[in-house]
């Protein structure tokens, strides 16, 4: 039994409790929640490109090759979508996040902070804190404009819209702001190279796996192991 519980003790040491203990970037499980909770990533890119196109697809991908470019990204397997306004798409829309059909889900940085609680929270003019980190889940100092062509409700901004053909210039907003500015900053030429923000589908906190379980377990049994020694 001893040999057992030595055993026990340096797997859970050595392929799950270290792990969890290390500093994880980017974080993809937020903090203090439950298993089957629902949740939502986002990130800046720290990749740039045009808003010259009119077709909301091509921003999709781009934040999309973003985030597969990061194996714990890739590994979620989920949609990534930017939170852009092309002429015909509003960015509430290609996000799924239009709070008058649903209700929505917390949404969170790669570094655990929340950014908004709800659909209607993300569209209300102000954020809980900045979408400032990248899809590595570092701090992105160079995300002064995003390109978003969307007012602060997450409808196209009148002739600044990603793709537009009123104007040479598109919306901005900026990685470094929480009130109306992080998606209505100012505008910029749209042929420049700026970064997006790129959105999740609704991810969903798994169930403790099974060799947490049998680790958790393990240990369980060697407690009372170790107090009867004690006790002697």
């Amino acid at each position: 039994m001893k040999s057992i519980h030595r055993f026990a003790a340096f797997f859970c040491a050595t392929f799950v409790v270290a792990p969890l203990a290390a500093s994880a970037t980017p974080i993809t499980v937020p903090a203090g929640l439950d298993a089957d909770d629902q949740y939502r990533l986002v990130f800046v890119t720290s990749t740039t490109r045009d808003a010259t196109s009119s077709n909301i697809a091509d921003y999709n991908a781009f934040v999309t090759a973003a985030a597969n470019s990061v194996p714990e990204l890739a590994a979620l397997g989920t949609t990534w979508k930017a939170i852009g306004s092309t002429p015909s798409v509003a960015a509430r829309d290609n996000t799924g996040t239009n709070p008058g059909i649903s209700l929505g889900v917390p949404i969170y940085t790669l570094q655990n902070t929340i950014i908004a609680t709800s659909n209607a929270d993300l569209w209300d003019g102000l954020l809980l804190n900045p979408i400032d980190y990248d899809q590595t889940g570092s701090f992105d100092y160079f995300a002064s404009f995003v390109y978003t062509g969307s007012t602060t409700a997450g409808l196209p901004r009148n002739s600044l819209e990603l793709g537009n053909t009123i104007d040479v210039r598109s919306g901005l907003g900026s990685a470094f702001f929480s009130d109306q500015n992080w998606i209505a900053y100012d505008r910029i030429q749209k042929d420049y190279l700026e970064p997006f923000y790129a959105l999740s589908d609704v991810l969903t906190v798994p169930e403790p796996s099974a060799m947490v379980l049998a680790c958790l377990a393990s240990v369980g049994l060697a407690v009372p192991t170790l107090r009867r020694r004690r006790n002697r």
